[in-house]
């Protein structure tokens, strides 16, 4: 099944009901009679959804549960995170949003994995969310597992990541809530190499010259493979990729002496005789507790326009949609958070934006959104730092994993006096955004403060190299980090 993680990735199931805007009545928050939405955070996911309050709290316990157990891939690494998930009760909400694909099938989710982390739309119950074995139960599996290992390896080829991705997209628990099991092989996969050519691991190392499904189904094979039959030694690659090394020296260095044409010859039989091992892991009981608060009317709009300007439908259809959720947060909830940031995000005058900002965070200073509007709006410079510092503050003190609100307070925190705690927030959101200019330059602005000159340089290397367009400001740093700490 073909799937590209750095793009909008669309699922689709047979057709289930129909129903998009200007064709069924509209019942998009409570005050047009609709669903009472919530979010809910946990460690790890944002959860916003217009399930039952019980169903909700299902459907986080849920995720956290299968966050570890996709874990227990990687030994004992336990990496921050944060995964924004959208979930629909009805899956005709969907449909309104992201129409049907070629085949005339209902699309029911979306993932996308962003600069900050992956965010995921989908549709279903929460006690049955993840863990079945049909398309829509696999592929958000297969896109948390794709983020994990993006954090976990960032020098990992292409194979290695969509083939570990695969291997743990089968991933379930069982009833009693104390097992995980990994690896179980996704029929469908099969199927396709049954039916087709595999690559050689050889061909693997150029992923992108071949077909998607071809690439997508060999690499499937080899991880499996090479987990069952080489664990230790796949193991100690996994090791050197996730410390940066080089994929090919670190391959080579991890299965050194290894006969590759007989193991050509072994895995033709390991798939001919289907002796796919399966691993069965201990899984540690849930702890999640939490935070749960009630979305307003506003907010609950806010999110549908967000929603539909990345969705499917035509420009046309989008910017009607976008123009009715904004006509309908104003109508029915004037003067909430949500209907004011998106009508402070529409205003033209960047002046006006500011002096918006600076009041939606004094009327909202608990709500996250606001404080981090405002650091968007404030300009730079010394008139600023101090209210800066103080928002950043209060933004870290509400939302701790937030990996935009660390790399803000690693930037502005990173010199001085102030370094030392700087460094820790920016090397969480580094660890969290690994291909971030924003958590790199973070990083490296701290590291160097810290007299750490090596690392402030390594890190800013690549802030240039992950930015199309990097600053002259990311420039003037590097050569500094290069001729010695500090930087200004």
């Amino acid at each position: 099944m073909p799937r590209s993680p750095r793009t909008l990735l669309l699922l689709s199931l047979c057709a289930l009901v129909s129903g998009c805007a200007g064709i069924a009545p509209r019942n998009d928050c409570p005050s047009l009679k609709g669903p009472a939405w919530q979010e809910l955070r946990s460690e790890h996911f944002r959860l916003r959804t217009d399930l039952e309050p019980e169903d909700a709290q299902a459907a986080l316990v849920r995720f956290e549960q299968f966050r570890s157990a996709l874990l227990l891939a990687w030994g004992t690494y336990r990496p921050p995170g944060l995964v924004d998930v959208v979930v629909f009760a009805k899956p005709s909400e969907l449909e309104a949003i992201y129409g049907r694909d070629e085949h005339g099938r209902v699309i029911w989710g979306s993932g996308d994995s962003t600069p900050t982390g992956l965010a995921m739309v989908l549709s279903g119950k929460g006690g049955s969310l993840l863990g079945g074995t049909g398309y829509k139960d696999v592929v958000p599996m297969y896109l948390m597992a794709w983020e994990l290992s993006r954090q976990a390896m960032p020098a990992a080829p292409r194979w290695v990541r969509e083939g570990i991705a695969n291997y743990l997209e089968t991933a379930s628990i069982d009833d009693t809530e104390t097992k995980a099991t990994l690896g179980r092989p996704y029929r469908p996969t099969l199927n396709y190499l049954h039916t087709h050519s595999r690559l050689t691991l050889e061909q693997l190392w150029d992923y992108d010259k071949y077909p998607d499904d071809q690439a997508e189904a060999s690499s499937w094979l080899w991880v499996h493979y090479l987990i069952s039959v080489h664990p230790q030694r796949f193991a100690d690659f996994q090791s050197r990729l996730a410390r940066a090394e080089a994929a090919r020296p670190a391959f080579q260095s991890a299965f050194a002496g290894v006969d590759w044409a007989r193991e050509q010859l072994e895995i033709q039989a390991y798939l001919r005789e289907g002796r796919y091992l399966v691993a069965r892991h201990d899984l540690p009981a849930p702890t999640t507790k939490p935070q749960v608060r009630a979305l307003e009317d506003g907010e609950v709009h806010a999110l549908k326009a967000a929603l539909w300007r990345e969705g499917r439908r035509s420009e046309v259809e989008r910017k009607a949609e976008e123009a009715l959720q904004l006509q309908q947060a104003q109508a029915h909830d004037p003067r909430g958070v949500g209907t004011r940031l998106m009508l402070a995000e529409r205003e033209p005058d960047a002046g006006t934006r500011l002096v918006a900002a600076r009041q939606l965070a004094h009327d909202f200073p608990q709500h996250l959104g606001a404080l981090k509007f405002l650091d968007e709006q404030l300009p730079y410079g010394r008139d600023t730092a101090e209210e800066r510092g103080e928002l950043l503050t209060r933004a870290l003190a509400l939302a701790p994993n937030d990996p935009e609100v660390l790399a803000g307070y690693g930037w502005h925190f990173g010199w001085g006096d102030t370094a030392s705690r700087a460094l820790e927030a920016a090397r969480k959101a580094r660890s969290m955004m690994p291909y971030s200019p924003r958590a790199l330059n973070a990083y490296a602005r701290a590291a160097a403060a810290s007299g750490r000159c090596a690392e402030a340089v390594s890190a800013q290397r690549l802030a240039v190299s992950y930015d199309s367009k990097p600053t002259q400001t990311m420039l003037e740093n590097l050569a500094r980090y290069q001729q010695g700490c500090p930087a200004r």
